[in-house]
């Protein structure tokens, strides 16, 4: 993303989100997060991630460090923030409601797109994990060869 585009970026990906559509129950999970937060409301979070993922930031520590940039925090609405609090947010996003709003921009998409019968749509999902060496043993002699 570009620096100078940051404001317009992400005001533009959440024109699309629309919050107060989310099912009753997501809504209620969102005052839930809201209340017990100080600085770091539900949307003002999911801003920060989502520019998280779209700058393919590294770490909560390295987001951390991008809020030096005042555009950006001016873009989010917070002032400051340190990585341990953006840990505590992200454990307490609720997949359901993540799952509400992607459900909800899913069917923006067939709103706009004409879908023929026979296309589909696939989701690649390329999030990385490491494997513990000791717990999933496993050797290239191990591997199927082709």
């Amino acid at each position: 993303m570009d620096k100078y585009k940051t404001k317009m970026t992400i005001n533009k990906w959440f024109s699309y989100i629309s919050l107060e559509k989310l099912s009753e129950t997501s809504r209620q999970v969102i005052d839930q997060f809201n209340r017990y937060s100080k600085k770091l409301t539900f949307k003002k979070v999911l801003k920060l991630f989502l520019y998280a993922i779209n700058d393919e930031t590294d770490s909560l520590r390295h987001l951390d460090q991008q809020l030096v940039n005042p555009k950006l925090k001016k873009v989010i609405g917070i002032e400051s923030i340190s990585y341990s609090q953006l840990s505590r947010a992200l454990r307490k996003m609720e997949p359901s409601v993540l799952m509400d709003i992607f459900t909800q921009l899913l069917s923006l998409v067939h709103e706009k797109t004409a879908v023929q019968s026979k296309e589909r749509v696939f989701l690649i999902d390329s999030s990385t994990f490491s494997l513990n060496k000791t717990r999933y043993p496993w050797d290239v002699k191990d591997s199927i060869k082709l």
